[in-house]
């Protein structure tokens, strides 16, 4: 604001909660915005020292439990005035700058109802996850310049003639497999990008066998492309074949665009399978690196166990069940996010 907001008489200094909380150039609007209901629920935890009168609500961002909110603790009851609902929140209190959890994690629900998180331990079972922080729709932004785009074979490099496999259709996901049929064996196979999209290719792999009945083999080759790298050029058509999901290849609108392999002349294998990964987050599973499963229990993260990815999904067993659950990437990335886990999916918080 850029007035005063007056702010009443019993309020916390900022030795009983963070300083931004208290501006009094601030005010709450949430309730302006969106629903909001009042909080009230038992502390599940006794603050050490008796005389502290005031809780912080916290929810999950950068890692860790961040406070957003302060509120009053009153017979070891905490409240919070006008908490948005459909949110993940957990009530803590704060001491010489530091958060000690006054209660589990819980849900304000759409309806204004509280509903804890970690209340039986002793049901276990498995879970499997397929990322690490939410999918959000920017991602599809990006899938959607792939549309379009076919997966050509040729006996020429220039493709005169080409034989389209496949052309993309709908939306691409993180992840995506397709099946060819293919009857006659090729020396060159690419992915052609429509010229009025920019492509943003993160990776592609082709793969193929020498019969039906042998077994599937990615398939190796020289990779071809256009356009020819130059200065100007910053993700050239190689970077979709350089394992890293991070790098993509983008071409600008109006000019041709492909990447592919030359099998070389003596190929002797039929293309059966692409898979391709539009650019995105990367947040998927990413086969080969070590990921960590933990749950939110007694104040802190518990480690479930951690695994190196042979697929795009990951499969834990022995797993408390109805936790608070985060899965760390321990080889690389800094995104995460918090999650339930309902009727086999994964519910971002």
């Amino acid at each position: 604001m850029y007035s005063t907001n007056w702010l009443p008489d019993d309020v916390p200094t900022h030795k009983d909660v963070p300083a931004y909380l208290i501006s009094p150039s601030s005010k709450d609007v949430t309730h302006e915005y969106v629903p909001t209901f009042d909080v009230k629920l038992k502390c599940d935890y006794i603050p050490i020292q008796k005389s502290i009168r005031y809780a912080v609500i916290c929810t999950f961002g950068d890692k860790a439990w961040q406070p957003i909110y302060w509120g009053t603790i009153n017979n070891e009851i905490v409240n919070f005035k006008n908490m948005a609902a459909d949110v993940c929140y957990m009530a803590a209190y704060y001491h010489q700058g530091e958060l000690t959890p006054l209660t589990k994690p819980f849900i304000l629900t759409k309806e204004g109802e509280i509903k804890k998180i970690g209340e039986n331990l002793s049901v276990k079972g498995s879970i499997t996850v397929n990322r690490k922080y939410p999918r959000f729709q920017r991602m599809d932004i990006l899938a959607r310049k792939l549309m379009r785009t076919t997966i050509e074979a040729a006996n020429n490099k220039e493709f005169r003639n080409a034989d389209t496999l496949m052309e993309i259709n709908n939306v691409p996901t993180d992840v995506n497999d397709s099946m060819l049929s293919c009857s006659r064996k090729y020396r060159y196979v690419r992915c052609h990008i429509p010229n009025y999209r920019t492509g943003d290719l993160a990776e592609i792999i082709f793969y193929g066998k020498q019969s039906m009945d042998s077994p599937e083999i990615r398939l190796e080759g020289n990779i071809i492309g256009f356009p020819l790298p130059d200065k100007r050029n910053t993700m050239p058509y190689f970077m979709a074949m350089d394992g890293d999901p991070n790098t993509y290849f983008v071409k600008t609108k109006g000019n041709d665009g492909y990447v592919g392999l030359d099998l070389g002349v003596d190929n002797k294998h039929y293309i059966t399978r692409v898979q391709f990964y539009p650019r995105s987050d990367a947040n998927y599973i990413l086969i080969g690196d070590t990921y960590e499963l933990c749950y939110w229990q007694n104040k802190q993260w518990i480690s479930i166990g951690k695994q190196t990815a042979v697929s795009h999904k990951l499969t834990f067993d022995n797993v408390p069940q109805k936790e608070l659950y985060i899965l760390h990437n321990l080889t690389r990335g800094t995104e995460e996010r918090p999650f339930t886990y309902e009727n086999g999916k994964q519910v971002w918080w």
